[in-house]
């Protein structure tokens, strides 16, 4: 019996760490004259200071994307992680075609890894200043910035999906 229970005590408690790990959109909006059009390529671009961090965001939405079939690219295959490059982005987005542009930006970040990223879409082919969707994220209880990176692209790819922004 006492052989049972250490294995049930370490599964309660990794049950209730885990439970308490979410991500939630706490606020979207969408531009109503948007109309859906088909999307084919995706670019990803998240704007956080920390090198690492920026490839686990970049990289958990691109795998949630292309899981879905999209083709994607990130700003950190594009641009090295420590430095900025705008104008190759501008011109890899045009060259490539991409139909959709998410920028990823973190607004907050604390340790055990909790926070909020603002997140816009851009539909690359308008060429407009202006967003089709946008959407804060609220982040909180995971222990590493992967596990929360994974938890955000999970979210937004649900929140483009259900703002019918991310159609086939």
């Amino acid at each position: 019996m006492k052989r049972l229970l250490l294995p049930i005590a370490l599964g309660l408690a990794a049950l209730a760490t885990t439970s308490c790990a979410t991500t939630n959109l706490v606020q979207v909006w969408r531009d109503p004259s948007y109309s859906p059009a088909p999307v084919k390529r995706v670019f990803v671009v998240a704007v956080i200071p920390y090198a690492h961090d920026r490839l686990y965001f970049e990289n958990a939405i691109a795998e949630s994307l292309a899981k879905k079939g999209f083709e994607v690219a990130t700003s950190s295959g594009i641009v090295p992680p420590d430095l900025s490059g705008n104008d190759r982005i501008v011109a890899y987005v045009k060259e490539m075609g991409v139909d959709l542009v998410v920028v990823l930006r973190l607004v907050t970040a604390h340790g055990a890894w909790y926070g909020a990223t603002d997140i816009n879409v851009y539909a690359a082919q308008r060429n407009s200043e202006w967003p089709v969707w946008s959407g804060t994220s609220s982040t909180s209880g995971f222990s590493t910035a992967q596990e929360a990176a994974a938890s955000v692209a999970a979210s937004l790819l649900h929140g483009l999906i259900t703002a019918q922004i991310l159609v086939r």
